[in-house]
C-alpha cells in the first residue's frame, strides 16, 4: 500500500510504499500517484517559479513547498484533490493521512 502523509500547514507531502495493484513496471496505481506528484512539482517549479525541495529514497518520496503564492497553492490543492480521488478509487492500494501539525 502507498501511504501518503500531507501536512497542509508546512506544505509537505511524504509518499511511501507500493500500491501492489500489479507487478513493478505495470502498476497503474503507482503510475497514477507518480504522475500526480511529479505533475505538481513540475507545474509549481516551471509555471509558478517556486522552489520545491524533493528527496527521493528507495520506496519513499518527500517534498516541501518552500515558498508559495496563490497560483502555487492552487496547484497544491489540486494535487491533494487528485490524490484524494485516487484514494477513493483504490482504497486497497492508497491511504491518505493528514498531519496534525498546525504550527506548534
Amino acid at each position: 500500500m502507498i501511504e501518503i502523509v500531507i501536512d497542509e500547514y508546512a506544505h509537505r507531502i511524504v509518499a511511501e510504499g507500493h500500491a501492489l495493484f500489479d507487478v513493478k513496471g505495470r502498476d497503474i496505481v503507482c503510475a497514477a500517484v507518480s504522475v500526480v506528484l511529479q505533475g505538481w512539482v513540475v507545474g509549481t517549479q516551471l509555471l509558478c517559479k517556486h522552489d520545491i525541495h524533493v528527496e527521493k529514497q528507495k520506496d519513499r518520496w518527500e517534498a516541501v513547498l518552500k515558498s508559495f503564492d496563490e497560483q502555487s497553492l492552487l496547484l497544491w490543492k489540486n494535487m491533494i484533490l487528485m490524490l484524494d480521488i485516487l484514494t477513493r478509487q483504490y482504497p486497497e492500494n492508497i491511504r491518505l493521512h493528514w498531519e496534525e501539525n498546525h504550527g506548534s
